[in-house]
């Protein structure tokens, strides 16, 4: 809301926390708050790929903004609304070898979705 009532420009603006997170951080975050539990594949034949992030944004600290709460808070708050905007169903199957299966019900595509999650 913040961008909408005070900027009006073309170009980009930033908006982030001003702190610093790996890569490996941020998805062993999303992995937590979303209770994934398949494995998390790096390539490695890249090692020069972006290893962690930190946005500029100080243009939109001069204006006056600054987060009202942290990342994880952020990250949880978002995916609940995900889930209640998208999901209206939830079935977790445990299957005989120790696999998950997830099954989700879509409200707007109108259809299944399935993630199975290796123990």
């Amino acid at each position: 809301m913040f961008l909408l009532e005070n900027y009006e420009e073309e170009s980009v603006i930033n908006v982030g926390s001003g702190r610093e997170i790996t890569i490996r951080k941020l998805a062993g975050l999303v992995r937590k708050i979303t209770g994934f539990e398949g494995a998390i594949q790096w390539d490695n034949s890249k090692p020069d790929g972006v290893a962690r992030r930190l946005l500029d944004s100080s243009r939109i600290r001069a204006m006056g903004w600054h987060p009202k709460m942290d990342l994880e808070k952020g990250i949880r708050q978002t995916y609940e609304q995900y889930k209640e905007r998208f999901f209206s169903a939830l079935i977790r199957v445990q299957r005989e070898h120790g696999e998950a299966l997830e099954i989700w019900w879509s409200k707007p595509f109108g259809a299944w979705f399935i993630q199975e999650n290796e123990r």
